[in-house]
């Protein structure tokens, strides 16, 4: 293996893909790949990685990181964000494996828009992509709505907000109009019930209380960055789910359950059970699992 980063290192991939032509471990398949994708031949680097892929789910972390980029280089978006999904929706792997997973929805968007920055999209496009039920399509359409003036797109983006099945994709969209202070009224889907908004008047997420409240007493309670950075990412998410909603919870259900099912996601031992929690804290056990399941079924539908 020595040898094949050597011969990297000196730009000599014609020779890399020689000596790897029969080679079947892990890590000379990746030094195969990236000599394929340097000579210019992204697409035989795909098709070797596609034909390798199940014995390349011995290094996930890196199989991930190669997969997606050579998807963005390709400018195969679309495809980024269905094989990110698949990449997900694997059994648990490692905490590394999960905090790249949820870098990669903003890295591919990053590439997106770098790449769709240099030529020019018609509105067309833009508009196709806000009627797009999938969900990585359909934001991609909201930032290049946004970046070009949401006005010739209202009609599609008053659409999306009242059929797109998530309900985060619908927030995004309104999130959008209040930002750019959209002084008409729109109809917006919150859950199952439809309610008319004028964006300009609408306040924005996050500003204020209850989340640096609350972001600042997960940190100082929880003790453990990686808990509180995950109890944090699912609060977050929360309130954009049920926005322009406000957060009406008391704080102590609240910050039981986002603890409780941050110690779940993230299989830390010895963490206590629902009933040990509300028992030491004194709080009502019925409620605080109505909380933490809510909490669980709207990540699994973020």
């Amino acid at each position: 293996m020595d040898t094949l980063k050597s011969l990297m290192d000196k730009h000599e991939y014609e020779l890399v893909i020689k000596l790897t032509e029969k080679s079947g471990d892990v890590d000379s398949i990746f030094y195969r790949i990236s000599a394929l994708l340097a000579i210019g031949q992204g697409e035989k680097a795909l098709a070797y990685l596609k034909e390798h892929h199940i014995e390349l789910h011995k290094n996930l972390l890196l199989l991930i990181k190669v997969h997606i980029d050579l998807l963005l280089i390709l400018g195969r978006f679309d495809e980024a964000y269905d094989e990110l999904d698949y990449y997900k929706n694997l059994p648990y792997e490692s905490q590394q494996v999960e905090e790249l997973l949820s870098s990669m929805v903003g890295h591919i968007r990053e590439e997106e828009r770098a790449q769709y920055g240099k030529k020019s999209i018609p509105d067309e496009e833009i508009k196709s992509r806000l009627k797009n039920n999938d969900k990585g399509t359909a934001m991609s359409g909201l930032e290049m709505a946004g970046n070009r003036g949401v006005e010739p797109f209202i009609k599609e983006i008053q659409y999306l907000m009242l059929n797109n099945p998530s309900q985060a994709i619908k927030s995004f969209a309104l999130m959008l109009l209040v930002q750019k202070k959209w002084e008409k009224e729109v109809e917006f889907k919150s859950k199952d019930s439809v309610i008319k908004v004028i964006p300009a008047n609408t306040k924005a997420p996050f500003i204020g209380e209850p989340f640096n409240r609350l972001s600042k007493r997960m940190i100082s309670e929880f003790k453990n960055p990686t808990i509180s950075d995950n109890a944090i990412s699912i609060f977050s998410s929360y309130i954009i789910d049920i926005y322009p909603n406000e957060v009406a919870e008391e704080d102590d259900y609240l910050i039981a359950s986002l603890y409780l099912l941050s110690c779940d996601c993230l299989q830390i031992k010895d963490a206590p059970s629902i009933e040990e929690y509300c028992d030491t804290h004194k709080l009502d056990e019925s409620k605080v699992k109505e909380l933490y399941n809510r909490f669980a079924e709207m990540i699994q539908n973020f």
